[in-house]
C-alpha cells in the first residue's frame, strides 16, 4: 500500500502560490457580477408577486361591488392581512394591508411585519415599487 501511494505523490508539486490567488481572485470575480444580478432577480419576483396580490385584491373589490349593488367594501378592509370583507373572494392569506377607500374604490397598501421587503407602496400608480 506504501508503494501505491508513493507511486502517485512522486514528482508531484502542489499548486504555487500565485495560482491560488489568481483562481480565487477569479472566483471573487464572479461573486461581484453574480450575487447583484441575483438580488435584482429576487426583488423583481417580490414585486411581481406584490402587484399579483393587489390585481387579486382589486378583483376581489369589484366582485364585492358587484354583488353589493354598487358599494364598495368599507374603509379598512384587508388591514389584518386576511382579506376582511373581501375574504370570501380571494384565496389564501394577504401578505400586505389594503386599506380601501369607499367612495372611489382606490387602494392603499403598507407591508405586514414578515411580508415584502425592498419594495414599497406608490400610491399614484396604486402598486408596489421598488424601495
Amino acid at each position: 500500500m506504501k508503494r501505491f501511494v508513493k507511486f502517485f505523490r512522486y514528482g508531484q508539486g502542489g499548486f504555487t502560490l500565485i495560482e491560488l490567488l489568481i483562481v480565487i481572485a477569479i472566483l471573487g470575480i464572479m461573486a461581484v457580477i453574480v450575487v447583484p444580478n441575483v438580488t435584482g432577480f429576487m426583488t423583481a419576483g417580490t414585486l411581481n408577486a406584490a402587484n399579483t396580490e393587489v390585481a387579486n385584491v382589486q378583483t376581489a373589490g369589484t366582485a364585492y361591488y358587484a354583488e353589493h349593488s354598487g358599494t364598495w367594501p368599507p374603509n379598512g378592509t384587508g388591514a389584518d392581512g386576511t382579506g376582511g370583507d373581501i375574504a370570501p373572494y380571494l384565496t389564501g392569506t394577504l401578505r400586505a394591508k389594503y386599506t380601501w377607500n369607499s367612495t372611489t374604490g382606490a387602494i392603499t397598501g403598507e407591508l405586514i411585519t414578515g411580508g415584502w421587503t425592498g419594495i414599497k407602496w406608490d400610491a399614484t400608480k396604486q402598486q408596489w415599487v421598488r424601495s
